[in-house]
């Protein structure tokens, strides 16, 4: 077998190339000075890019910041949310302890009509808001119950309920007192959701006479009363 010549690679411009022109700085023994004094891995485990890493921690910034401001945006509803929650429930209970319930509103009603149709002044009396009460109990406390007094204890009475009962005996041609003892209150429709007063609509009759009213029931010191009456729209 015949060997080739093996041929000398050929350096481009071999003619102008100097290797005098490094000085002896050529270093390939793998050295790791050649690489420099500023290079080095030494405790760069966590983040051999420092700016990449710094860049990372920028972004997380503004991603948390981002996160912030909308969490916080989500947060304040809900605190908003929240408060009435508890404001709306908590007047609710509240006022189941210190508003009427429809229960107390049946009794006014009928221990109203108890009290006109027996002429019984201290049932009305406990009927009505505590301004007319005080009085209408000191007049039946001190008096002899004359037709004079019976005559003014049915004005207040009229007075509490609105002027209604005189009403009746204005179209009946009857008097009031003859008028209570022929009333008869008949609620039809109570107010549902709780609240410190609650409204009721009734039928009022009276004899021939009949009228719709709306009769608001407050309570004090545990005792509902009738706070007001006025025609029913």
């Amino acid at each position: 077998m015949a060997f080739k010549k093996k041929k000398t690679p050929r350096v481009a411009n071999d003619d102008n190339f100097d290797f005098d022109s490094f000085d002896g700085d050529i270093d390939l023994g793998g050295s790791d000075d050649s690489f420099g004094e500023d290079f080095s891995l030494d405790g760069q485990d966590e983040d051999p890019f420092g700016g990449q890493q710094a860049g990372g921690k920028k972004g997380g910034r503004k991603g948390g910041r981002g996160g912030g401001k909308s969490g916080g945006a989500g947060g304040v509803i809900g605190v908003i949310v929240a408060v009435l929650a508890v404001v709306i429930i908590g007047g609710a209970i509240i006022s189941l302890f210190i508003g009427p319930t429809i229960g107390d509103c049946k009794k006014v009603a009928a221990r109203f009509e108890e009290g006109c149709n027996e002429m019984d002044f201290y049932k009305l009396a406990d009927c009505l808001a505590p301004s007319y009460r005080t009085p209408v109990k000191a007049v039946i406390t001190v008096a002899s119950l004359s037709d004079d007094d019976i005559d003014k204890v049915v004005t207040m009475i009229d007075q509490a309920t609105g002027g209604v009962l005189g009403d009746a005996a204005e179209e009946t041609s009857t008097t009031l007192t003859q008028v209570l003892r022929q009333v008869k209150v008949e609620p039809i429709r109570i107010d549902l959701l709780p609240g410190k007063t609650r409204s009721m609509k009734c039928k009022l009759t009276a004899g021939v006479f009949d009228v719709y009213i709306k009769v608001t029931v407050a309570k004090s010191n545990g005792e509902a009363y009738i706070s007001s009456v006025q025609l029913a729209k």
